[in-house]
């Protein structure tokens, strides 16, 4: 006999050194709802401001962290230049993604670059 189990995925985005403090509380809010395992969506360096391989505590973290939950790559910088193209470019980056939808419309060797570069 086959059951029905309800389930539920919990991520956090945007986790970085920016963010780390709110993101252990949050951790620890969804641990306290019953939610073990959450999916943690990095930002190697985020806005350019905060990269991870200069913050040693972080890294620790993360690596701690990675033993409970899933550790996933959010990106590089999770930013982008103001789009150069027509209204839709200009709609979707601006507006729809905030200037963070940082592979919209981005050439398939910046793509990799990107994944590579956030992968180390």
């Amino acid at each position: 006999m086959q059951t029905t189990r309800r389930a539920l995925v919990v991520s956090i985005h945007d986790v970085s050194p920016l963010t780390s403090k709110l993101v252990s509380a949050m951790i620890g809010d969804v641990a306290a709802a019953g939610v073990d395992y959450i999916a943690l969506l990095v930002i190697p360096n985020h806005h350019g401001k905060a990269p991870i391989r200069e913050n040693p505590e972080f890294c620790d973290w993360l690596r701690e962290s990675g033993q409970m939950h899933e550790v996933v790559l959010h990106g590089y910088f999770h930013s982008r230049p103001r789009s150069k193209g027509g209204w839709w470019d200009t709609f979707v980056t601006e507006h729809y993604t905030a200037r963070e939808g940082e592979f919209y419309n981005l050439s398939e060797s910046g793509r990799k670059a990107s994944l590579l570069a956030g992968g180390d």
